[in-house]
């Protein structure tokens, strides 16, 4: 059931597979329904987007899942409209990851932190038990 108050209550066509019946069939729908199966492709593609490239961080406090929700979705909505605003220039090519960082950047740049004197994390040392003789 589809609930929508920017839908009028007219009717439109998807399409449906029914069992032992080769192909779609074309099915009379709520205009809601047409629309979500018209964007429900774009819905996954930003969940992937998310998962891939995220900033959330396990916390066992509740609010902390929505805030890095919101951030994530907001970063994203702010990506799209950057590749839109330069589609015609060479921006448009830029990768999320290389924007996030750009735009970490210029935020600490913006605060009067220089981003070349934020220390990196130190590598991850496995030790190596091989070389260890006195064991």
């Amino acid at each position: 059931c589809l609930m929508s108050n920017c839908h009028d209550p007219v009717e439109g066509n998807v399409k449906r597979r029914k069992r032992r019946h080769v192909g779609q069939l074309d099915v009379t729908a709520p205009l809601a329904a047409v629309d979500y199966n018209k964007w429900m492709g774009a819905i996954d593609d930003i969940d992937r987007v998310r998962v891939l490239c995220s900033t959330r961080l396990r916390s066992p406090k509740w609010y902390f899942a929505i805030f890095f929700f919101l951030l994530d979705t907001s970063l994203n909505n702010a990506f799209t409209l950057f590749k839109i605003h330069n589609a015609d220039s060479s921006l448009s090519q830029m990768h999320r990851r290389s924007w996030l960082a750009q735009l970490c950047k210029e935020m600490l740049e913006e605060g009067g932190i220089c981003p070349d004197d934020v220390v990196d994390r130190p590598p991850v040392v496995t030790p190596s038990f091989s070389d260890n003789t006195d064991m």
